[in-house]
């Protein structure tokens, strides 16, 4: 189903995070997948990049399967740069993977991501997941999110293993203070973390959102900092899972490999391990 809209604790990698005690994991979901993606389009016949395949599917049909295969019944697709071609692909999908996805035109999709979050402000209801439409990631890394749920307006998943994390230099780094977040952004020279551009928000990140706007902000990284400085944003470890950013040519031919050797390993870390991380704390 297709619609268009206009705007008692576990131990994860080795760290506690505290249960928040009904591991219920949301319905909703939103995609980020508004942006230009010029450095992955090379040529003039290349396709939006959240229909750039991967080993035969695309990123979005990959980010689609992975929330419908978590339980997610209703997807809200953000779309700015070739939004018609997307719609058209994601009506497809929608069937294929029988989850209702919701297409929202962000008109202001060049300012920045943040500009996309808020553009679905009118499309969830409750908590939900966010994620990026260039991001591959394993389906397990919903269920930490959902685990490690205390009740915070934003819980990010982020991966201590920073040091095999590929051209470290363009990741979005975390500096934490336990759970919480102290800061964010990719030029931090202190940090503990990576972001992997996997959240579970609730409605206070669109207030973050605006107000980040305010200060002529328009990322999401922006509102995360608003968040923090609340006490509002707190993260989830998910190390050892797989994740994989794909930004240039080179991002995805190392997905392709990362996932060859991900589905030939033994059937019970297949859907859940990498072989480039290595489980642990490190500090930079």
């Amino acid at each position: 189903m297709l619609q268009h809209a206009t705007s008692a604790g576990i131990r994860v990698g080795g760290i506690s995070v505290p249960n928040g005690g009904s591991t219920q994991m949301p319905g909703e979901a939103v995609v980020l997948a508004a942006g230009a993606g010029t450095r992955l389009r090379i040529g003039d016949d290349a396709p939006p990049k959240p229909l750039t395949p991967v080993l035969g599917r695309t990123l979005i049909e990959r980010s689609i399967e992975a929330f419908s295969t978590a339980g997610v019944r209703r997807l809200s697709v953000v779309v700015g740069c070739d939004s018609d071609l997307l719609a058209a692909a994601v009506e497809e999908l929608a069937a294929t993977y029988e989850i209702q996805v919701d297409v929202v035109e962000n008109p202001a999709w060049q300012q920045g991501n943040g500009s996309s979050v808020l553009a679905a402000a009118d499309s969830v209801d409750g908590a939900f997941y966010l994620a990026m439409g260039d991001h591959l990631f394993d389906q397990g890394i919903l269920g930490t999110l959902a685990d490690a749920d205390d009740g915070a307006e934003l819980s990010l998943a982020v991966d201590h293993a920073w040091r095999a994390v590929p051209d470290l230099d363009e990741a979005t780094k975390v500096l934490l203070d336990g759970r919480a977040i102290l800061d964010i952004g990719k030029e931090l020279s202190e940090f503990d973390a990576v972001d992997t551009g996997i959240f579970l928000c609730r409605s206070g990140i669109f207030d973050a959102l605006a107000c980040a706007r305010a200060a002529e902000d328009h990322s999401l990284s922006g509102a995360v900092k608003v968040l923090a400085r609340r006490g509002e944003a707190v993260t989830a470890p998910v190390t050892g899972r797989f994740w994989h950013d794909v930004d240039t040519p080179a991002d995805l031919a190392l997905a392709e490999r990362r996932l060859l050797q991900r589905d030939a390993m033994a059937p019970d870390r297949a859907a859940s391990s990498s072989p480039e991380r290595v489980p642990g704390v490190l500090r930079a």
